[in-house]
């Protein structure tokens, strides 16, 4: 294990914890933390990429991820054990959503509480959380409700009532008897923290809509929305290849576009 794996490993669980528990923003911590850490000692882009990857994720995850992890804990670690808790959260952001090799991550997190002062103590349990993590996390995560877990209940109430299947259904049968295609947009999840950062934004895609969009008999495309020549090289694509895959869309590949009269 090398000294860069623990280090961004630790950034992340910082950026969380100050995001996640003092109201910080996700960019601004961001920053401000490479740029100490930069000061100190020189970081590789990969390596400043990844902090920021991970620390998105366990925003974006966390309904899932905490739903995940507390299925092998008797019983919620103490408060005062928050350290502990957040290592056992990149360690299931690692293993379940950004395919980090298990022993990889669970190394990593054994080794990040064995560092520190207080909680060397719980270096065999997160050992035995996250090896149960890398066997059944993914599993799990295939069944889970994303848009509850991850989504405030009284924001999803909200959606509920002012984007109700009515609405969506109504937009799925124009679009379908006009012949337009319906888009998924990777550009929330491209813009990594927009939509947890600003809860006036709807999680997205939202599932509820597409399994609606997939009852219906509607195209589907998936748009980038580039503003960049780099966003054509999205990571995201496959992620939501496998999204319309699972809600049994129908994506084009190809548009034909039809000549005006």
């Amino acid at each position: 294990m090398s000294d860069s794996e623990l280090l961004t490993r630790r950034l992340a669980v910082e950026i969380f914890d100050a995001v996640l528990r003092r109201g910080k923003g996700l960019e601004d911590e961001y920053a401000a933390r490479i740029e100490r850490r930069t000061q100190k000692e020189p970081m590789e882009v990969r390596d400043k990429t990844f902090v920021r990857l991970l620390a998105t994720v366990m925003l974006r995850r966390l309904g899932q991820i905490d739903d995940i992890v507390a299925r092998f804990l008797t019983k919620p670690l103490p408060e005062k054990a928050s350290f502990v808790t957040d290592v056992l959260r990149v360690g299931a952001a690692q293993i379940v959503f950004l395919g980090t090799p298990a022993h990889a991550a669970v190394s990593t997190g054994v080794s990040l509480v064995k560092s520190s002062r207080d909680f060397g103590g719980f270096a065999a349990l997160t050992n035995a959380v996250l090896r149960r993590v890398a066997r059944e996390g993914k599993e799990i995560a295939a069944k889970q409700d994303a848009a509850k877990l991850n989504v405030p209940a009284w924001l999803y109430s909200r959606w509920q009532k002012e984007y109700g299947e009515d609405a969506a259904r109504k937009i799925a049968e124009v679009a379908k008897e006009m012949g337009i295609p319906l888009e998924v947009n990777i550009t929330c999840t491209r813009m990594q923290g927009f939509a947890f950062e600003n809860e006036d934004l709807p999680f997205y895609p939202f599932p509820s809509f597409w399994d609606i969009v997939s009852e219906v008999g509607c195209d589907v495309i998936i748009g980038v929305d580039a503003h960049h020549p780099d966003h054509y090289r999205s990571p995201y694509f496959d992620e939501f290849v496998a999204f319309c895959e699972r809600h049994h869309l129908h994506r084009l590949d190809r548009l034909t576009f039809r000549k005006g009269k």
